[in-house]
């Protein structure tokens, strides 16, 4: 990463959902503030902690990028992901509220008054967004080193390891906002604790079907699911998961699928050989984060790469299907395996 990217902004990785806040002061004293997704999905009213953050903005209208992330209320730590998104029920808001508290890891600015800055490099937006967020409980601005060094690279990531969180995320320092994942400007830095020299991430895939299940699975109605990744404006296959999943998170997977169930193969799949046909057939609708042991290069598997020994991480109920990890970005995830000559 130091190689590719030379001087980088290092952060903690947060276990959290994406929001972006547009806050504008109006008159009396008073302030608006609306909430929205990755998916541009208004969420404002999941979030009621947004309407006390007047007192920490120093400015009279912005846009802050920022992870939402469930605290518990006895023990001050963040809580999963999987806990954190209980906030989107359209009901009983305040009681969840009270008892999911969030905080809003904030870690880059968009716009200040009347001022586009996504163009802006990192540095400079850095900088403004410490100007503009006061401390405070609500909003915190992501803590971060600036480094050219892997030994400070690498040991502020086992210190995020520690601390509960996923890793860390590395930010090329003079990069430009860009929204996704592009290149080298931003990278995940999620390798298990105790490995070294390796650089590891997840791949959000789309479920593309669904296998029966067999002995007690056959009770919650899938036993296994299909996932892919984008190839142009569709997707192509790149594992089969069956492994790794709570009984209770099948049950929610087969639920969610359910709603997007299809009587044909969706135009949308290609190279879907007989040997990996599912049972029941899902619309490219529902994302899901996988891990795996590592990628190797596969015949069967329409992407060209296969995940071995996949294990589901989590549902991306945050993210939508043409924000799925691509061929493209799974293959140079290869070649950082060390593969590049094989």
């Amino acid at each position: 990463m130091i190689r590719k990217m030379g001087e980088v902004c290092v952060e903690p990785k947060y276990d959290g959902v994406r929001c972006q806040i547009h806050f504008s002061k109006l008159p009396n004293a008073k302030f608006r503030v609306q909430s929205y997704s990755r998916n541009l999905e208004n969420t404002t009213d999941m979030w009621p902690e947004l309407s006390s953050i007047g007192r920490q903005i120093r400015a009279d209208a912005v846009i802050l990028d920022s992870e939402a992330v469930g605290i518990d209320p006895e023990t001050g730590r963040t809580i999963p992901f999987q806990e954190t998104t209980t906030r989107k029920r359209k009901h009983d808001i305040d009681l969840f509220s009270s008892q999911v508290p969030v905080r809003f890891y904030v870690f880059d600015i968009l716009y200040k008054d009347g001022s586009e800055l996504i163009k802006k490099p990192l540095r400079d937006r850095r900088k403004i967004l410490e100007g503009t967020v006061r401390p405070g409980e609500t909003l915190v601005v992501t803590p971060h080193i600036i480094t050219k060094s892997v030994r400070s690279l690498t040991g502020f990531h086992h210190v995020q390891l520690k601390a509960g969180f996923e890793g860390a995320m590395v930010k090329k320092w003079d990069s430009q906002y860009e929204p996704g994942r592009r290149g080298y400007n931003w990278v995940k830095f999620k390798e298990t604790e105790g490995k070294t020299g390796k650089l590891t991430d997840t791949i959000d895939s789309v479920v593309m079907g669904y296998y029966l299940g067999k002995g007690k699975r056959t009770g919650f109605g899938i036993g296994a699911f299909l996932a892919g990744i984008r190839s142009g404006d569709g997707f192509v296959t790149v594992t089969k998961v069956g492994t790794g999943v709570s009984d209770e998170l099948w049950k929610e997977l087969h639920r969610r699928i359910g709603a997007f169930r299809s009587h044909v193969q969706p135009k949308h799949y290609r190279k879907v050989p007989k040997q990996l046909v599912p049972d029941v057939w899902a619309e490219p609708r529902l994302v899901v984060e996988i891990a795996g042991d590592d990628l190797t290069r596969s015949p069967l598997h329409g992407a060209g790469f296969a995940v071995r020994f996949p294990r589901l991480v989590r549902i991306r109920t945050d993210k939508s299907p043409h924000q799925a990890t691509s061929v493209d970005e799974v293959a140079r995830m290869y070649r950082n395996q060390g593969n590049g000559n094989r």
